[in-house]
């Protein structure tokens, strides 16, 4: 790969970078400004298993009247690698698993979504692993409500005619967070 390349490699895996860190912040800000959709729990919070395991999704918050949970992985590149990317897919079967310590309550919640946001580079090859992981037992969660997979697009800023805007969409699956439209 010559320097040029390279250059233009690194730039792009920054700006997607980046882009990841504008979701964050966009999901947080809309559940600050809009607690009836969720409450924000947490940043890469530790939820624990029954057997002292913990797992650090990148943002958590709870819906419901906190009584249920809402998880969001989201992965700014994911392998090129069908081997590689399948096992990256397969590993979203941590946050399938009951946790303990949930802020509310009773540590416990009745179920949680949990919602994979990746590049729109990753979208299809990503969904079409899915779908086929999701025939084996251990991954059958995939194709149950309460799984899904998101993308994002950023429009950039026109001077003086609009602002920058991030906008979400899915692409696969769905939550079982009732959905209306949210300004």
């Amino acid at each position: 790969m010559s320097l040029p390349n390279s250059q233009l490699e690194c730039t792009k895996d920054y700006r997607k970078y980046a882009d990841t860190v504008a979701i964050l912040a966009a999901i947080y800000n809309l559940f600050q400004r809009q607690p009836n959709i969720a409450r924000y729990v947490g940043i890469e919070t530790r939820l624990e298993k029954d057997k002292k395991e913990y797992k650090t999704p990148d943002l958590v918050a709870l819906y419901d009247e906190n009584t249920k949970g809402l998880i969001f992985e989201i992965k700014w590149s994911l392998p090129l690698d069908i081997a590689l990317l399948e096992k990256e897919v397969q590993e979203l079967r941590k946050y399938a698993d009951s946790f303990i310590n949930w802020k509310n309550t009773t540590g416990r919640v009745e179920h949680q979504d949990v919602v994979l946001i990746c590049h729109m580079d990753d979208v299809k090859r990503t969904v079409d692993i899915i779908k086929r992981v999701s025939e084996q037992l251990s991954c059958n969660f995939l194709r149950d409500n309460g799984f899904a997979v998101w993308s994002w697009t950023i429009t950039p800023a026109k001077l003086g005619e609009r602002k920058e805007e991030l906008r979400l969409f899915r692409c696969y699956g769905k939550t079982r967070k009732s959905h209306r439209r949210h300004a």
